[in-house]
C-alpha cells in the first residue's frame, strides 16, 4: 500500500484525510488503492506477535468517506 502525503487539503484528492495530532493539521495522507484483506493465519499470527495488521474491509463501514472528509480539527 502507497500513501501520499499533501500539505493543503487543495493539492489532496477527494479521498484524502486530514492528518490531525492533539488538535494541530500536518497535512492530508491519502491511499492509493487498498490492500487485499489478509488471510485468517495471517491475522492470528499478528495477534500473537503484537503486531500491527490492516483489515480494509472494517473502518470503512463504520466510517464513511463523506464523514471523515469533514471532520475539523479539535483543539
Amino acid at each position: 500500500m502507497t500513501i501520499r502525503y499533501f500539505a493543503t487539503q487543495q493539492d489532496a484528492g477527494p479521498r484524502a484525510q486530514p492528518l490531525l495530532r492533539r488538535g494541530l493539521s500536518y497535512g492530508w495522507i491519502e491511499s492509493a488503492g487498498e490492500p487485499p484483506m489478509p488471510d485468517a493465519d495471517r491475522v492470528r499470527a499478528a495477534w500473537r506477535n503484537n503486531e500491527a495488521v490492516m483489515l480494509p474491509g472494517i473502518l470503512p463501514t463504520r466510517c464513511p468517506v463523506s464523514n471523515r472528509t469533514s471532520r475539523k480539527p479539535t483543539a
